[in-house]
């Protein structure tokens, strides 16, 4: 078959380029092309990532192992003091430094 195309002069450089440092023509650079492109998939279902049957193992690792809510998001565990018993704790540090008392 036999197909004339009317090329960019700056897209018909690059096709010259290819088939240059392919030491191709310019003829089986275009056929190459769009063998390519013919064979590329075309649904949308072809063009998702696949998936690998079981999940890698390194992800078991970002799961929580003990879920505790927010309190974990802060790095805080049940038996800390809250900011209230902090600042209790901290009001009595600095009476006991006060030379006043």
């Amino acid at each position: 078959m036999t197909i004339t195309i009317n090329l960019d002069p700056e897209f018909a450089a690059k096709v010259r380029r290819l088939a240059e440092d392919s030491g191709l023509g310019v003829e089986e650079v275009i056929t190459d092309l769009l063998e390519e492109q013919l064979a590329a998939p075309t649904s949308p279902e072809a063009l998702l990532p696949v998936r690998p049957a079981t999940p890698p193992a390194w992800l078991a690792e970002l799961k929580p192992r003990e879920p505790g809510g927010l309190a974990d998001l802060f790095n805080k565990w049940p038996d800390e003091p809250n900011e209230a018993e902090l600042r209790d704790d901290l009001g009595a540090l600095k009476a006991m430094d006060d030379p006043k008392k």
